[in-house]
C-alpha cells in the first residue's frame, strides 16, 4: 500500500509533461502531499483493518484533490488512484500496467525495492501512465513548439543584411492580403424572411436568436480587423504615430501570430495567423449561408463564438414545441456514418453560377428534433465508423475527425450508461478561466460515446473531443 501511494505520486507528477493530455491545468503536487497521504494510511490502519473507502476519498479528494480545480482533472486523479491504491492491488500477481514491468515487489526487504526501482527504464513508456504511444508525440510537439517560440521571441524586429523584404514590406503585404480576403461585415438585412417568422407564442425561433447574436459578434470582430489594418498601414507610412498597441500588431504579423487586440474581441483559438485568417473566412461564409438560406442539414459548431448557445437554443426549441421545462432536457448523441469538411462546404457555397460539383450534404437531412453537428476532432482516440465505437488512434494519428453527430434532446438517458463521457473543449489547450460551475470556459459539454473499453480506460488516456485543432 505504501509503495502504491509512492507510485501514484510519481505518476501524477510525471503526467504534467504531456500537457493537456495529462492534466488540463498544471498542478504543483509536492512531497508534503505524499507524506500526508502516508500519515493518513498509518493512522487509519492502526487497528489492523483497511477502510478503503475512507482512504480513497481522503487521498483523492482532500490530500491531493485539494489542489485540483478542474472537475475533469479530479475525475482523472480519482481513476489513477484506484490503479495504485485499492483492494485489487493486494491481489497476487497484480501489475500496474499491461506490459507487466511495473508492479509492487513482494518482499519485506528494503534492498529488494531499491533494486527493482533501479531496474526500471530511465525513459518511461506512456503505457505506465495508461496513455497511448501517441502521447510521446504530443510531448515532443509541445517541447518543439516551446523551443521554436523561444527562438522567435528573441528575434529582432529590424532586418539584417540580404535582399529580402523589410519588416515594413512584409507587414504591409500581409495587411493588404488580409483586407482583400476578409469581408467587412455580415449584412443582417439579407436574413431569410422565414427565420423571422415568430412561433405560436409570438417569439422568434431560438436558433434565429443564436444566429443574430453570433452575427453581431462577428461584425464587431470584422470591424475591428479592418479598422486596425487601416491604422497599421497609416503608421507604417508615418502618417500617424505607431502606438504600443499597433507595435504589438506589427510584431505579431512578423511572427505569424494573431494580434492580442483581435484575440480579445475574437473567439478561442490557438491557430497561427495564416490558419486563423483562413478559419475566419470559413466562419463568415458559414454564418452568411445560415443567414441567407436558413439552417443547413448540419451546423459547424467549430465556427461559432459560443457553441453552447447553439446547443441551448436547440434544447429551447424542443422545450417550446413539446411544452416541457428546458431544465428537464438533456442531449443524447448519435454519431452518423457521414464525414463533412467545412472546406468542401465553403467550395460548394462559392461555386460559380452553373458550375457543377458534389453535394457536401448528400444523404444528410436537417433533423426534426435537435441538431446535427460537424467539425469535431478526437484527442487520444479515433472513431471507428464500421464498429460505431470509440477506439484507439493509429500510431502517429493525433487528432482524427469525428463524423457528423446528431445531438438529440431527450428527457432521460439509460442508467447506468456504459458510454464514455468525453468532455468537449473549444481548443486543445483545454484549460480556461474557471467558471462558477466548476468548468473551464474552454469546456462545452460532455458527449457520450460508445466503446468496448470501460470509462477508466479513456479517462487515464486523456481522451476528449475538440472543436478545433492547433495548426
Amino acid at each position: 500500500m505504501l509503495f502504491g501511494i509512492c507510485m501514484f505520486h510519481a505518476i501524477i507528477q510525471e503526467r504534467k509533461k504531456f500537457g493537456p493530455l495529462g492534466w488540463n491545468i498544471t498542478y504543483e503536487f509536492n512531497n508534503s502531499d505524499r507524506e500526508c497521504a502516508l500519515m493518513n494510511l498509518q493512522m487509519f490502519c492502526e487497528d489492523g483493518t483497511i477502510p478503503w473507502d475512507a482512504l480513497e476519498y481522503i487521498t483523492s479528494l482532500i490530500t491531493y484533490g485539494g489542489r485540483v480545480t478542474d472537475m475533469w482533472d479530479q475525475r482523472c486523479l480519482t481513476t489513477i488512484l484506484k490503479i495504485f491504491f485499492s483492494p485489487q492491488t493486494l491481489e497476487e500477481g497484480y501489475v500496474y500496467s499491461e506490459s507487466g514491468k511495473y508492479y509492487c515487489p513482494r518482499s519485506s526487504k528494503l534492498e529488494t525495492y531499491r533494486d527493482y526501482i533501479e531496474s526500471l527504464p530511465n525513459i518511461e513508456n506512456p503505457e505506465v501512465f495508461g496513455m497511448h504511444e501517441n502521447a510521446n508525440i504530443a510531448f515532443e510537439n509541445k517541447e518543439s513548439h516551446t523551443l521554436i517560440q523561444t527562438i522567435v521571441d528573441v528575434q529582432p524586429r529590424t532586418a539584417g543584411g540580404g535582399g529580402g523584404d523589410t519588416p515594413d514590406q512584409i507587414v504591409w503585404r500581409i495587411s493588404d492580403q488580409t483586407r482583400s480576403r476578409i469581408s467587412k461585415s455580415i449584412d443582417k438585412s439579407l436574413i431569410n424572411p422565414d427565420l423571422m417568422i415568430p412561433d405560436d407564442m409570438g417569439q422568434l425561433h431560438s436558433l434565429t436568436t443564436v444566429l443574430i447574436h453570433e452575427t453581431d459578434r462577428f461584425n464587431t470582430l470584422l470591424n475591428l480587423i479592418h479598422r486596425s489594418l487601416n491604422e497599421l498601414q497609416k503608421a507604417i507610412k508615418g502618417i500617424v504615430v505607431m502606438s504600443e498597441e499597433f507595435e504589438e500588431v506589427f510584431t505579431s504579423f512578423i511572427n505569424n501570430k494573431v494580434p492580442n487586440m483581435w484575440h480579445k474581441k475574437g473567439y478561442n483559438s490557438l491557430k497561427t495567423l495564416g490558419s486563423w485568417i483562413h478559419d475566419l473566412i470559413l466562419r463568415v461564409d458559414f454564418m452568411q449561408k445560415w443567414l441567407i438560406d436558413g439552417a443547413q442539414p448540419s451546423s459547424w459548431v467549430s465556427g461559432l463564438f459560443f457553441p453552447q448557445g447553439l446547443l441551448t437554443g436547440s434544447l429551447q426549441s424542443y422545450a417550446r414545441r413539446f411544452r416541457v421545462p428546458i431544465d428537464a432536457l438533456m442531449f443524447d448523441f448519435f454519431p452518423l456514418p457521414i464525414y463533412l469538411s467545412q472546406d468542401d462546404i465553403y467550395k460548394q457555397n462559392n461555386r460559380k453560377k452553373g458550375e457543377e460539383g458534389p453535394n457536401a450534404y448528400e444523404n444528410l437531412q436537417l433533423p426534426e428534433d435537435g441538431v446535427n453537428i460537424h467539425g469535431l476532432f478526437i484527442d487520444a482516440g479515433r472513431w471507428d465508423v464500421r464498429l460505431s465505437r470509440l477506439v484507439d488512434a493509429f500510431p502517429g494519428q493525433m487528432n482524427p475527425p469525428m463524423p457528423v453527430v446528431w445531438f438529440k434532446p431527450v428527457l432521460t438517458l439509460p442508467k447506468p450508461d456504459p458510454r464514455y463521457e468525453a468532455p468537449l473543449y473549444k481548443t486543445s489547450e483545454r484549460a480556461g478561466v474557471l467558471s462558477t460551475t466548476g468548468h473551464s470556459t474552454n469546456f462545452v459539454l460532455p458527449v457520450l460515446l460508445p466503446s468496448n473499453h470501460p470509462q477508466s480506460y479513456w479517462i487515464i488516456r486523456g481522451t476528449a473531443l475538440l472543436t478545433q485543432i492547433t495548426d
